[in-house]
């Protein structure tokens, strides 16, 4: 009989060799290559990597904090400060800047006392990755290519080749978007580069480069230039670093909310003249066309609706020439009308056009305005410490200009695919429209300028950027590489990330068939909507408590909805951004899960709100129910809502929830009252989308 051989081969020594040999002398005595099976620091063998970084993390700790005898005593102190007072990349920071960076008397760090003693308590794998993480620096990344489900190339801008970095993290690639720029830690394995730690976001500055950002803001807390010298300042000071650029983030969002021109108004005007002949004035204005009454407007006792369009050359630029601009809508019934916009300079422009066209046939009587960009200001906290915000990072603060706009397909759009339809639209009107960063040129213009290439470059990576970010959240996978080499911008033409699917739950098999009470990837069983009414009071009952007993945890119904194609949560996270502070999103997501389940039909498609749909519907009913005082607003509900019953009973849950925080946890009133209202907008836009 043949023995079983004890030996493996290695493609190192072109030979066999024993497991022995090859476990306490690879990577170190031998140069082994990516391909070798038995290489833990080759880039298929992932989670042989992180089994040795797990031991070695233990054994480092134990080695700072108890055998090192060059040991700090005041380091768990300063430990214990770091995680109380700093962002999450702080107590990391503390870390890696005591153990590689920090010197003693003679000159050797804790690593280096380590080294000197030889690594006692080291096997071999784990001398030879503690040997790389001594090379640990500072890195300026800015991604350019999500390789796979573990790789992802970046460069780093500090460096002075600019050669791209191979970077193997499972979790990294997971969640990077092109041209993210992340300031971090890195350190090389022999066949490519390991991040540690969590890394600081610079993508949220502005059209500001990464590059100017991070001068800036050392220099501003008083760091120096040089290089190397800026690695190492970088390392020492990391939090205050974080905490400046997050201070100063927050702050450019804070003004660009003040400065956002979202002021949903009306103005109410009384008839002095007969309701046909003011009509007759009216629909003679040719920007005007019919328009289908609202519930709420008809609950109002408005007979007709008008909608006014701007036709001016400003709206369609700002509109990116996608349909028909919209200035506002003109609400009729018998004495008195209301004239509906959804900015300030809007509802001014549209004042001056309807009482121009009406004349002395109508009176102002009074006129309300709500500004949704001052609200969402206020629930940005203003900065605790000026001295970490660099002044000139402030500058340059354009608030988007907000448009409404009516589009025409001559074919059903599938709602769920709208958002797509109309960005590929704006891609192709969008390398012939004037650009007002790229001096008035259009970026095909500016595509043949040198001096002009360099900002079209910069503009396009916050479009790629922000794609596919929309891509990760929602799990699609638009192109925009088609534009860049429309425009042929092969400096930043990388191939888009790899399709990353929204998690679905495993497919049950034939021989292990679900049982009956069990949850599945679909949720609760219900029969299917009444087709001419809304639920009753007991259906919505029913519907609501089933949908909560079939989930022990939370966890397992986001998932259920997840499996299903929702992109709600995600979509309502960002819609609401500044408008509901988000230690209180979570107070919210309770009361989602069973409205989506009583709502969305079982094993069909999952109804997908575009996101400028639902924040549109938002700002309305936030304009609508905060005129109402709060004893009316279920007799409101009940008159106006699609789904009325659904409603109240959550609304009832979410109370139940508001009056059982504990007090640090509970949100302000009028937070309460947000959160309710945001809950009664999705149900009815919910409704409207699984009924349409």
């Amino acid at each position: 009989m043949s023995k079983t051989s004890k030996h493996r081969f290695c493609p190192a020594i072109g030979g066999e060799l024993r497991p022995a040999e090859c476990g306490a002398s690879r990577n170190s005595r031998y140069n082994c290559p990516a391909e070798c099976p038995h290489n833990p620091l080759a880039p298929s063998n992932y989670d042989l990597l992180l089994a040795v970084e797990d031991g070695l993390d233990t054994k480092t700790f134990r080695w700072v904090a108890r055998e090192d005898p060059g040991r700090d005593e005041t380091f768990m102190g300063r430990l214990e400060t770091a995680r109380t007072g700093s962002l999450e990349q702080g107590l990391h920071a503390s870390i890696v800047w005591h153990i590689f960076f920090e010197r003693d008397a003679s000159g050797l760090t804790s690593s280096q006392r380590w080294e000197k003693a030889g690594f006692p308590g080291l096997n071999n794998d784990e001398r030879v990755l503690f040997a790389a993480k001594m090379k640990m620096r500072i890195v300026l990344l800015e991604i350019q290519r999500v390789v796979d489900a573990d790789c992802t190339e970046a460069m780093d801008l500090l460096g002075g080749d600019r050669a791209p970095l191979r970077l193997v993290d499972r979790s990294f690639a997971a969640c990077v978007v092109r041209f993210a720029s992340l300031l971090g830690w890195s350190y090389p394995l022999p066949h490519f580069w390991r991040l540690s730690g969590t890394a600081v976001k610079l993508s949220d500055l502005g059209l500001f480069s990464t590059e100017e950002v991070l001068a800036e803001t050392i220099r501003h807390l008083g760091g120096p230039s040089e290089t190397e010298a800026k690695r190492r300042w970088l390392a020492e000071h990391f939090d205050q670093m974080a905490k400046s650029i997050a201070a100063t983030a927050n702050e450019r969002m804070r003004r660009m909310y003040i400065g956002l021109d979202a002021s949903w108004g009306h103005a109410v005007y009384e008839l002095r003249a007969p309701y046909a002949e003011c009509r007759a004035v009216l629909d003679a204005e040719p920007a005007l066309e019919p328009a289908d009454l609202e519930a709420s407007e008809r609950a109002e006792g408005f007979k007709e609706v008008r909608t006014w369009f701007d036709d001016s050359a400003d709206a369609r630029a700002k509109s990116l020439k996608q349909g028909r601009p919209l200035l506002g809508t003109i609400q009729m019934k018998e004495g008195s009308w209301k004239v509906e916009a959804s900015s300030g300079a809007r509802l001014d422009n549209l004042r001056r056009l309807f009482e121009k066209r009406l004349g002395q046939r109508v009176r102002f009587v009074r006129e309300r305005r709500d500004d949704m960009g001052a609200r969402m200001a206020g629930n940005i906290p203003v900065a605790s410490d000026w001295d970490l915000i660099p002044p000139s990072l402030l500058e340059h603060i354009d608030a988007p200009a907000l448009t409404i706009s009516k589009v025409n397909y001559s074919m059903p759009i599938d709602p769920g695919k709208l958002t797509e339809t109309v960005r590929q639209n704006v891609l192709k009107t969008f390398p012939d429209e004037p650009i007002p960063m790229l001096d008035g040129r259009t970026p095909r213009e500016a595509a043949r300028n040198p001096k002009l290439r360099k900002r079209l470059i910069a503009l396009m990576k916050t479009h790629v950027r922000d794609v596919d970010e929309e891509n990760l959240r929602k799990g699609a996978a638009s192109d925009i590489n088609p534009l860049l080499r429309e425009l042929g911008l092969h400096e930043i033409d990388f191939p888009p990330p790899p399709r990353r699917a929204i998690p679905r739950a495993e497919q049950e098999t034939d021989d292990d068939p679900p049982h009956p009470g069990m949850p599945g990837a679909s949720g609760p069983q219900f029969p299917p909507l009444p087709s001419s009414r809304p639920l009753t009071h007991d259906e919505a009952e029913d519907r609501v408590r089933a949908a909560i007993d079939t989930f022990d945890l939370v966890g397992e119904a986001l998932e259920a909805m997840a499996a299903a194609g929702s992109t709600l949560i995600d979509d309502l996270l960002q819609v609401t951004k500044g408008l509901i502070p988000d230690e209180n999103f979570n107070f919210l997501i309770p009361q989602l899960i069973p409205a989506w389940f009583a709502l969305v039909p079982s094993g069909g498609p999952a109804p997908v709100i575009p996101s400028d749909v639902l924040r549109a519907a938002i700002v309305r009913d936030l304009n609508l129910f905060g005129s109402v005082r709060a004893h009316s607003t279920p007799d409101l509900i009940r008159k106006d809502h699609r789904q009325p019953e659904l409603a109240l009973c959550l609304m009832g849950y979410c109370m139940t929830n508001f009056s059982r925080a504990r007090k640090k946890m509970k949100p302000r009133p009028e937070d309460q009252a947000v959160i309710m209202l945001v809950l009664c907008t999705v149900i009815n836009e919910l409704d409207r989308s699984v009924r349409a």
